[in-house]
């Protein structure tokens, strides 16, 4: 029996032994050598709309006007200072505080998942540097910021009163291959969602193109740019920035009597969450409206006769059987599909058969290219897409649709597969189809 309580207390001893070393271990690991411990407590502030919501002000019962933004299961990353301890927690507000080995610390707390080229949702960020002491509790407040810059663009009641059958506007940072259009039609009195873009750092203008069928069928183009003014924080477009943007159509008055109506293009902006909108100069050209049907335009000959013969090529690129694949936002240039449609075109149908991104399919469905057999870019329903990609005239005998740096800009906005569906149909009746496949990695 002795010597039974004599191995019992070596294996005492020894597993003893064997946990002082793991813990030490665990320290050093942690950056910690003296095993000494500290509390963190957390208090996170996001500033939305304005209204900069603290756990403070929530305890404490204050009212908040306007869209508040809860930080609750903000990802919250937190690393000492040589990257030996690297944890990460998600935000609880009524579990605010986290013990920590004692050491210099920086914890970035930040919307979850992570901040994508363009969104549907503004993405907040925020960081703070702190000191976790042996036995005391470091209170730190992090002021989460919008990360990403909000583009919003309102159609105003007039473009529906003045009876405008369609119309897109498209926003581009000039220098970056992003792009968007917002549209809008007669008879759907709605008004598109707002989109977040994560810009890089070199873009100083922003350039809306508009482009719609006026009450009287004709084309009207506007193209205007803006610029942050001058006594903003900065002349580049960054994040927490917020450019709103007003259409309005120019209705008829005695210094216009032709009836032709334009628009007119407004803009305000918002940096670093300032309290009140700036309105800000816009600079562009409009030109006067333009009837397509008018002489000036592509006629073909007589269509030749015979069966359809249509031909639907790629140019020897590959690009319909191999289809085309981006990486790292390099766009090629040479991407088009050729159509040959001897008896003159009367539709050309494009359709996104499929997509794996959600965003992308939330973008495109309200443009009519998801239902049905798509959008017909030979009708009037389809003039807004000319500032994307050339369209076909009626009647012609061949067609090349491209893929322009705009329309390459906006698809690289979501990483996936997305088939384009291309059918053309002749004024007899005869068809042909082909897919495009192009993968953005």
């Amino acid at each position: 029996m002795r010597f039974k309580n004599m191995i019992l207390a070596g294996c005492a001893l020894a597993l003893g032994l064997a946990s002082c070393e793991m813990k030490n271990e665990l320290w050093e690991k942690e950056g910690n050598t003296s095993g000494e411990m500290g509390l963190l407590d957390l208090s996170l502030a996001v500033n939305a709309a304005n209204n900069v919501v603290t756990k403070a002000a929530v305890e404490g019962g204050t009212e908040v006007n306007g869209p508040t933004v809860s930080a609750e299961g903000f990802e919250l990353d937190i690393a000492n200072a040589d990257g030996s301890y690297k944890k990460t927690h998600e935000y609880d507000p009524e579990n605010t505080t986290i013990e920590l080995p004692v050491g210099d610390y920086t914890v970035t707390a930040h919307s979850p998942g992570e901040c994508e080229a363009t969104s549907f949702a503004a993405y907040y960020s925020g960081k703070q540097s702190f000191k976790i002491t042996a036995g005391e509790t470091e209170p730190v407040e992090v002021l989460c910021k919008m990360a990403n810059t909000k583009i919003q663009v309102t159609f105003d009641q007039s473009l529906w009163d003045d009876e405008f059958q369609s119309w897109t506007v498209t926003v581009t940072p000039v220098g970056a291959n992003m792009a968007w259009p917002f549209s809008g039609k007669s008879g759907e009195i709605t008004q598109p969602n707002p989109i977040y873009w994560m810009l890089p750092d070199n873009v100083k203008t922003i350039r809306a193109e508009f482009l719609g069928v006026n009450s009287e069928g004709k084309n009207v183009t506007v193209s205007y740019s803006f610029e942050k003014p001058v006594e903003a924080d900065s002349e580049y477009w960054t994040g927490a920035d917020a450019l709103a943007i007003t259409v309005k159509s120019e209705k008829t008055t005695e210094e216009n009597p032709s009836g032709v109506n334009g628009v007119t293009i407004d803009a305000e902006v918002t940096w670093n969450e300032l309290e009140d909108n700036v309105t800000i100069p816009v600079e562009g050209t409009e030109t006067e409206p333009t009837d397509p049907s008018e002489p000036g335009t592509d006629e073909p000959d007589e269509p030749a006769t015979g069966d359809g013969g249509i031909v639907i090529s790629d140019g020897g690129t590959g690009y319909l059987e191999d289809g085309v694949v981006v990486n790292n936002s390099e766009f090629p240039e040479d991407v088009a599909v050729n159509m040959t449609v001897p008896k003159g075109i009367k539709s050309v149908f494009v359709k996104i058969g499929t997509t794996d991104k959600e965003g992308f399919a939330s973008m495109i469905g309200p443009m009519g290219l998801m239902d049905g057999d798509g959008m017909d870019l030979a009708s009037e329903e389809a003039k807004g897409l000319s500032t994307l990609f050339d369209l076909p005239t009626a009647n012609a005998t061949d067609y090349r649709f491209t893929m322009s740096g705009t329309l390459f800009g906006m698809l690289g906005n979501f990483k996936g597969t997305h088939d384009f569906e291309l059918t053309v149909i002749d004024q007899e009746g005869n068809d042909a189809s082909a897919t495009l496949t192009i993968t953005i990695n």
